[in-house]
C-alpha cells in the first residue's frame, strides 16, 4: 500500500514465487537438554538441532529484543533455560565478541560481532549500500526504478533494495521479495550466462508464472541476444505493465552474484531510449562489480 499522497504501481504478488513470508520462528525445541545433560522446559530434541546452538541464538535474539543490558539470571529466567548453563553460553559469546560485558553492573549486551553479522546479513554484503549512488544516477537520467537483486544458491533473486524517482507515477517493490532465477530479463542474463542445455531451459521456463509469456522459441533467441549484448530486456511479459533491462553482476571469480534492474512502465521509454538504457544499465553493472567486490 503507498503511504504517501502520490500514485504508485505495486508489483503484484503473482504467487508464492514473488513474495515469500519469512516467519522468524524460534529453533527451540521443548524437552532438549542443557550442556549439563538436565531436562529443560522444553519439548524432545529436533534430529539434527545443536541444543548449545539453540540456546546461542535465543540469548541474542532476547537481547536484540529487549534493547537494554540484562544480567545473565534474567536472561535465563526469560528464555527458559537453566542459569548455569545460561552464563556459560554468555560468557562464550562475549569471548568470541557477540556480546559485552559490563563488569560493573553485571550485565550484557549486544557485542560488535552480532552488530556487524547483522548488518552484513541484511545488506547483502553491504552491497545495496556500496551500488546505491550508481542506481541512483540511472534513475535520474531516465526515470526507471533500479533495483538490486541478490542470486541465492537454490536459483531464487533476493531483492536487497531499490532506487526510486520522485515522478507522481511509479513502481513499487518490496525489499526481500523473492523470484524465480529465470524471471523476465533478469532471466534471459541468467540463462544466456549459463551451461544449461534446451530441455533444462524449457523446464525452467515454464516453472516462471509469466503473467504475458513469451513463445520459448523466441525467449531461446532473445537469450542468445542477451549473450552478445550483455543485458537483457523483458518487454511487459514478467509483469504485465512492466518492461525491465537487466544486466548480471559477476565476482572476481566471473560467477554472477548478483542483477541490476531497471523498470518503466511499458510504453513510457522508446525503442532509442530501452537501448540507452540497456548500455547504461550494463555499465553500471560493471562499476557495481568493482564497487561490490573492491576492485580498483
Amino acid at each position: 500500500m503507498c503511504t504517501d499522497s502520490k500514485s504508485c504501481i505495486m508489483i503484484p504478488d503473482t504467487g508464492p514465487h514473488l513474495l515469500e513470508v519469512n516467519v522468524d520462528a524460534s529453533l527451540e525445541n521443548e524437552g532438549e537438554t542443557d550442556d549439563s545433560g538436565a531436562e529443560s522446559e522444553r519439548g524432545p530434541k529436533s534430529p539434527g538441532v545443536v541444543n548449545s546452538v539453540v540456546h546461542a541464538l535465543s540469548v541474542l535474539r532476547f537481547l536484540a529484543h529487549a534493547g537494554t543490558p540484562y544480567g545473565a539470571t534474567a536472561i535465563a529466567r526469560a528464555i527458559g533455560q537453566s542459569p548455569s548453563s545460561t552464563f556459560n553460553i554468555c560468557r562464550t559469546l562475549t569471548a568470541e565478541n557477540f556480546l559485552h560485558f559490563d563488569a560493573s553492573r553485571k550485565v550484557y549486551t549486544l557485542g560488535p560481532g552480532a552488530i556487524e553479522l547483522a548488518e552484513a546479513a541484511s545488506d547483502g554484503e553491504r552491497a545495496f549500500s556500496r551500488a546505491r549512488e550508481a542506481m541512483e544516477r540511472i534513475v535520474s537520467q531516465f526515470s526507471v526504478t533500479s533495483a538490486l537483486w541478490q542470486l541465492t544458491g537454490d536459483e531464487r533473486l533476493v531483492l536487497k533494495g531499490i532506487a526510486e524517482g520522485r515522478g507522481m507515477m511509479r513502481i513499487q517493490m518490496t525489499v526481500g521479495a523473492r523470484i524465480p532465477a529465470m524471471s523476465g530479463a533478469m532471466g534471459r542474463c541468467y540463462a544466456a550466462m549459463s551451461d544449461l542445455d534446451e530441455k533444462q531451459l524449457r523446464k525452467k521456463f515454464k516453472a516462471v508464472r509469466w503473467q504475458n509469456g513469451p513463445d520459448f522459441d523466441v525467449y531461446l533467441a532473445e537469450v542468445e541476444e542477451t549473450g552478445k549484448k550483455g543485458w537483457a530486456i523483458d518487454p511487459g511479459e514478467f509483469i504485465r505493465g512492466v518492461t525491465t533491462i537487466a544486466a548480471p553482476i559477476f565476482d572476481t571469480n566471473g560467477i554472477i552474484r548478483f542483477m541490476l534492474a531497471n523498470s518503466s512502465f511499458t510504453g513510457q521509454l522508446d525503442s532509442d531510449d530501452l537501448e540507452r538504457v540497456g548500455e547504461a544499465t550494463l555499465k553500471s553493472a560493471e562499476t557495481m562489480h568493482r564497487l561490490i567486490f573492491r576492485q580498483g
